[in-house]
């Protein structure tokens, strides 16, 4: 079968009361504009990382609804995903919703294109700790 038309994202249902929203959101190799030295990363304008953050910002906030805690993948490294919790809690306010506040864990892997996974979390979670286990 393949599908004909636009086929639009169906946004998560709302936590309910007492509920915490977990979501994961793949971001396919989300490059910062940097050139890192020692790894095979690629290089995009500052001007398209601004479009990717400003599109992961809706996705996560119109379609995943702004989870409590959202795993990412392929983020290349904290600095990028710490723009990206800056951005969405920034869009958020901006657009009347609740700001959730995010902050950014993310410990580097050992991939060659240098995308790694972190988190997200929101200020109604309370981190006390972010480490990896087992990367050697």
């Amino acid at each position: 079968l393949s599908p004909t038309g636009n086929i639009a994202a169906v946004p998560v249902p709302a936590a309910q009361p007492g509920e915490l929203k977990i979501a994961s959101f793949n971001l396919q190799r989300f490059y910062d504009s940097v050139n890192d030295a020692g790894v095979s990363d690629a290089v995009p304008s500052p001007a398209a990382v601004a479009r990717r953050l400003r599109k992961a910002s809706l996705a996560v906030r119109n379609i995943l609804g702004s989870p409590d805690v959202l795993a990412v993948m392929e983020m290349e490294n904290l600095a990028v995903l710490q723009a990206l919790a800056a951005r969405i809690n920034s869009d958020a306010a901006a657009a009347g919703l609740p700001n959730p506040g995010y902050q950014a864990c993310l410990e580097e892997g050992n991939d060659v294109g240098g995308i790694d996974v972190g988190f997200l979390y929101s200020t109604r979670v309370t981190v006390t700790e972010c480490a990896q286990f087992g990367k050697d």
